[in-house]
């Protein structure tokens, strides 16, 4: 049984006026049973360093943030004319989470204050993805992505796309998404209250 392990290094790096971002990854791919199965698996580090300012503008120093990833996932020939596709990814952020710029509403003796979040996060994804041929020249595509972090987020994504070839260079599609989601455990609209 025929097999390729491809694997590849990656990195970067962002520039701005008060925004510095650097990256580097692994990943990897193990393609199996003449490509009807393939697994990948990768992991990536970012690290983000930008300007903090106080609530009048003046900057207040530097923030750091950090971002550190793994998913692996698996796609699946279930038949002549339909593939499946599964994925599971975790994300642990820590450092400023929130933009530094962006000021909220405060009743306790100002009107507006610098937002704070807290300073690690934990986040959850999983996907599902189906996509099946038509006789008629056509595909349909379904998809469901599970998001849950530790801020008691819960979201829930469905789309659906229909696609036609009217031609070998047209086509025509639709599609239509369901999402849910629910607040932070610390949303409030009554700030300082």
């Amino acid at each position: 049984e025929k097999s390729t392990t491809p694997v590849s290094l990656h990195g970067g790096f962002h520039a701005e006026e008060n925004y510095r971002s650097y990256n580097f990854g692994l990943s990897g791919v193990l393609s199996l049973a003449e490509d009807n199965t393939v697994l990948e698996a990768s992991g990536t580090q970012m690290l983000d360093w930008f300007d903090r300012y106080a609530f009048n503008g003046e900057h207040d120093g530097h923030a750091p943030r950090s971002a550190t990833n793994a998913s692996a996932g698996i796609t699946q020939v279930l038949s002549p004319w339909t593939v499946g596709y599964l994925d599971y990814g975790i994300t642990y952020q820590q450092g400023t989470l929130s933009n530094t710029w962006n000021a909220v509403p405060y009743l306790r003796g100002a009107s507006r204050i610098i937002e704070r979040l807290p300073d690690a996060r934990t986040r959850h994804a999983a996907v599902a993805r189906v996509a099946q041929w038509l006789p008629w020249n056509g595909v349909l595509k379904a998809s469901y992505r599970f998001y849950a972090d530790d801020w008691d987020i819960v979201a829930h994504s469905a789309e659906f796309e229909l696609h036609q070839r009217l031609h070998p260079y047209l086509y025509v599609g639709a599609v239509y998404r369901i999402h849910s989601q629910s607040a932070v455990r610390f949303y409030t609209e009554q700030a300082g209250l």
